[in-house]
């Protein structure tokens, strides 16, 4: 038997990544990844030529993971809340829905005109007997000169004004008495709808109504609405925003019909606003 003995080559070594510093780790093949993970011993220059070692890997995904979760925590505790679905009203079984437009001095005639238009065009479902019935409300009974002078005879004073459900705030020109008359129906358990029409959003702001809220207004004013009430989450270019379970508020403007149209909806449907904005042959605006 020859006894003579062969020298074996030393074995060969497999690289464990090529020697190109920290990115080898990932210029590995499939196939090497999945020995390295299932291989009982994991070499440990592979740990070494990317930087880590697997227990500072798990740190390192903890810590991601941690940081991930206190900024989500930290926007849900910085955003102010949204309002998701509205909430559908109940109208009143045998009489109209009591709606107040205000108008004091310089209102502009669009904000309410429109809104208006689509109240008085709707009817309770099944009948032609009107769902709303409208009347204006001032700081007195003293004539009102709107824009382009157009001049309006008040219904009622904010002193004896019947209860509203639905109340309508455009633009106009700044009342004391006003804001006084909007804190306090703000918080009437009556008040449903509480809107205002294109820079009427400020008066609900100046009357602390919306503060933590979001709301629109004319898109000309956002920057002045913004710099006025910090406190209030501006949504620019909506044509009209939920801002508040019973509060609302529009852009500028033709806003103030989709607004209106969606109330509509509100308290009968959105097939009855549908055939409402038909009528009127009035397109709404994409929300």
């Amino acid at each position: 038997m020859d006894m003579r003995t062969q020298a074996k080559a030393p074995p060969q070594r497999r690289p464990h990544g090529p020697a190109t510093g920290r990115r080898g780790c990932l210029n590995l093949s499939p196939a090497t990844l999945h020995r390295y993970k299932t291989h009982r011993r994991r070499p440990v220059n592979h740990w070494r030529q990317c930087g880590s070692t697997p227990a500072n890997l798990n740190r390192g995904s903890s810590m991601q993971r941690h940081a991930i979760a206190f900024g989500i925590l930290l926007v849900m505790l910085l955003t102010p809340p949204a309002f998701g679905a509205p909430q559908a009203l109940r109208p009143p079984a045998n009489h109209e829905i009591p709606v107040a437009i205000v108008v004091t001095e310089g209102a502009n005639v669009i904000d309410f005109a429109g809104p208006w238009e689509v109240f008085q065009d709707t009817a309770r479902p099944g009948t032609e007997q009107p769902a709303f019935r409208l009347f204006t409300v001032s700081e007195s009974r003293q004539p009102v000169r709107l824009t382009g002078g157009l001049m309006v005879v008040p219904d009622f004073t904010f002193d004896d004004a019947p209860t509203p459900a639905v109340v309508v705030v455009g633009a106009q020109g700044r009342s004391d008495t006003l804001l006084q008359w909007l804190r306090r129906i703000g918080s009437a358990a009556e008040t449903e709808v509480l809107m205002s029409v294109c820079t009427g959003a400020f008066k609900l702001a100046d009357a602390g109504l919306l503060a933590g809220k979001h709301a629109t207004t004319h898109h000309d004013f956002f920057d002045e609405f913004s710099r006025r009430h910090p406190d209030v989450t501006l949504e620019r270019g909506r044509r009209f925003v939920q801002s508040g379970p019973h509060l609302f508020t529009a852009g500028g403007l033709t806003s103030g019909i989709d607004l209106a149209l969606h109330v509509v909806g509100l308290y009968y449907g959105d097939a009855t606003a549908q055939e409402v904005a038909r009528y009127m042959e009035y397109r709404q605006g994409q929300q």
